[in-house]
């Protein structure tokens, strides 16, 4: 089968093509493996703060907010993408020309990999997501997000920044318990 672009090696040796993805090709064990390994805002933290804690915290404050387990595991999802396209800050995803279409394609496979039927641009995870951003600006950056212009309802306490191992581990069992949850049946 002719595919668009070209592959990348995923963490479990699948040749991923992420501009023409098929939900065969996409694994959780890649997925919690690169979002441990990636730090958010692109580095740019006074200590080591993954994409995969990020997305925990998110799962764990749906739960907090009295979320549904679907609106939960889509929280842990909702940056799924960025284990095979990198996380690339807000500022700079508009500039990027056709990079939210490969991203919105490259979602909506993962997310019917593993049957998620709540968008993770669904108001709820916006929320979420920005509440956490700016609560984690305030422990991670040194301008402390005051001149961001996001909206923000709630602070989000962190403190404990967690290592790669064991940010995937914690993505790894939050995935496996929910998807149980949901389907009633280990997630890979």
């Amino acid at each position: 089968m002719e595919r668009i672009g070209d592959w990348t090696e995923t963490y479990t040796g699948v040749k991923f093509w992420a501009i023409d993805p098929i939900p065969e090709e996409i694994n959780i064990l890649d997925i919690a493996h690169a979002l441990s390994q990636i730090c958010r805002f692109n580095g740019h933290c006074n200590k080591f703060y993954s994409v995969a804690q990020h997305s925990v915290l998110a799962a764990e404050e749906a739960y907090k907010m009295g979320y549904d387990i679907m609106v939960q595991f889509t929280a842990l999802m909702h940056d799924a993408s960025e284990a095979y396209l990198c996380d690339i800050p807000r500022p700079i995803k508009p500039s990027l020309s056709n990079y939210k279409g490969i991203e919105e394609n490259l979602m909506r496979c993962i997310f019917d990999k593993f049957i998620i039927n709540v968008s993770y641009e669904d108001p709820r995870i916006k929320e979420i997501d920005n509440n956490l951003v700016c609560s984690e600006a305030i422990y991670l950056l040194p301008s402390k997000g005051k001149e961001w212009n996001i909206p923000k309802t709630n602070h989000i306490n962190i403190f404990n920044f967690w290592k790669p191992e064991l940010a995937e581990e914690i993505f790894i069992n939050k995935a496996i318990y929910l998807y149980d949850k949901l389907y009633g049946e280990i997630i890979y």
